[in-house]
């Protein structure tokens, strides 16, 4: 066990707390400051978000009564992220019918990335290609969020949308079909051309382990059945983290293009950094990285017992919402109902909440540096706080706003109508009119604001030598020799 130094951790008062949660609303997304507004044309202007002058949006007449208010902010950040989406593609093409792929139609590329093509038309929906049944996962789970919000929708509304089931969507190089594709999260890296969707994943038919799903059509009774707790406050003073690792090539954290920073050594693993922190600060940290084993790294298996999920959100001050696939956990829209106060990275894969989680909303999550540099610093902080009532409220007041199956179906219906929407304005303006409104940079850069998107600028390398085998994959692979997934 390592002691921990003063000069590294400081204490913080409890009059430090008001102080404490005042600088989490002014750090938590971004420091960008709002573009100048009068870049942006008004002719551009769609959902009128972008100039304090330009009326809002209409609220379709399919929008039921009670959600019309929400309407609004939800239409302003789709919008965004198809703006944001359509700025990542080498071109836009809507005039044509997306297709599945194979992984033979891009041999470059890891995994297809259109998994299913879906018909949407009179307020009815069929699979044009594709086998949403076959996918226990997250087809299964596709089809019974369209029965339940395709019926509402305008019976206007004639779209093909295509969707991807992985955890992430590539920007292919080869035979990409230029339009966006809706899929789980969004990542300028990882995920650059998704446009998010409320989606539901099974990941296990065992009823004893069913917490460990994701549903969006019963979404409030799952919440109900699995994620309420017995106790009204943490009884455990430290950070929790269960899960999962899987062999990485690029630092944890990383973004995109140039600065793109690859792995230096298994401390780069934003997973098994968390287990090693947990074996050195144990007084602070229990984290168990369940297949550590399966890493010839030197790090030693934990003895601590399982813990699900539930019990580490009500037992424990705080939880670690750390990424392994594309830096991504499916767990976050879980993890705002218990008595734990939520710790997620910055610049994050964003999923259909994600970007409701600004300081205006109060600090709904406690942010950590996108690379985990600070994770300990960030917990001290928290286990150190005398009261964190006031955190936990505001996460459940985001949940009760946001996490609500009523919402989900909302956005997913927004997502749906802006992809008519655009498709429809595209035939009608044709291509150069089209790409002339949509793809102004002033419009890319008013989104990823509205959105929370951060630039790169504080990921850097910290490694003093390359060895002549990557370290990479000499420190990361796991001992089967299966890659595993990014």
């Amino acid at each position: 066990m390592r002691s921990l130094p003063s000069r590294v951790f400081g204490v913080l008062s409890v009059a430090g707390y008001s102080d404490a949660v005042q600088q989490l609303r002014s750090r938590d997304y971004h420091d960008l400051s709002p573009p100048d507004l009068t870049l942006i044309d008004q002719d551009l202007t769609r959902g009128g978000h972008q100039d304090p002058g330009t009326p809002k949006k209409v609220v379709p007449g399919w929008v039921p009564l009670d959600l019309r208010p929400r309407y609004q902010e939800v239409f302003d950040r789709v919008d965004a992220y198809f703006n944001v989406v359509e700025s990542h593609l080498p071109d836009v093409e809507y005039d044509r019918i997306p297709a599945c792929t194979e992984k033979k139609n891009s041999p470059n590329e890891s995994r297809p990335y259109i998994n299913s093509v879906v018909h949407i038309k009179q307020r009815t929906w069929r699979e044009v290609c594709g086998n949403l049944s076959s996918d226990t996962t997250r087809g299964s789970e596709l089809r019974l969020i369209l029965d339940k919000i395709v019926p509402g929708l305008d019976d206007s509304i004639d779209v093909h949308i295509p969707f991807g089931l992985h955890d992430g969507v590539q920007n292919v190089r080869e035979d990409n079909q230029n339009q966006p594709v809706v899929g789980i999260m969004y990542h300028s890296a990882f995920s650059p051309i998704t446009v998010p969707f409320a989606m539901g994943c099974t990941r296990t038919l065992n009823r004893a382990k069913a917490y460990m799903n994701s549903p969006v059509v019963g979404w409030d009774d799952f919440v109900q059945a699995h994620y309420t707790c017995n106790q009204t406050a943490a009884s455990i003073n430290k950070a929790a983290f269960r899960g999962r690792a899987h062999y990485k090539r690029s630092k944890y954290g990383t973004c995109c293009g140039s600065t793109c920073q690859a792995a230096c050594d298994y401390l780069d693993n934003g997973r098994l950094f968390a287990h090693q922190m947990g074996q050195e600060y144990p007084d602070m940290l229990d984290a168990v990285v369940s297949n550590v084993e399966d890493f010839d790294v030197g790090l030693k298996p934990s003895n601590d017992s399982f813990l699900a999920y539930p019990q580490q959100l009500c037992q424990y001050r705080a939880v670690l919402n750390i990424g392994s696939n594309a830096d991504w956990a499916e767990r976050l829209r879980t993890s705002f109902f218990g008595n734990a106060v939520v710790m997620s990275p910055r610049r994050a894969p964003q999923e259909f909440f994600s970007s409701f989680l600004q300081p205006k909303n109060g600090p709904a999550n406690w942010p950590i540096k996108p690379d985990l540099s600070d994770m300990m610093q960030q917990i001290y902080d928290v286990t150190h706080l005398q009261d964190t009532s006031s955190l936990i409220r505001a996460q459940r007041v985001f949940a009760e706003e946001y996490l609500t199956e009523e919402f989900m179906y909302l956005w997913n219906q927004v997502v749906i109508e802006q992809f008519f929407v655009r498709a429809k304005e595209y035939k009608q303006q044709g291509r150069a009119a089209y790409m002339d409104m949509n793809r102004r940079a002033s419009r890319t850069k008013y989104s990823e604001w509205l959105l929370g998107l951060e630039g790169c600028s504080d990921i850097t390398s910290k490694c003093t030598h390359r060895a002549t085998i990557d370290p990479a994959e000499l420190l990361h692979k796991p001992k089967s020799g299966k890659a595993g997934t990014r």
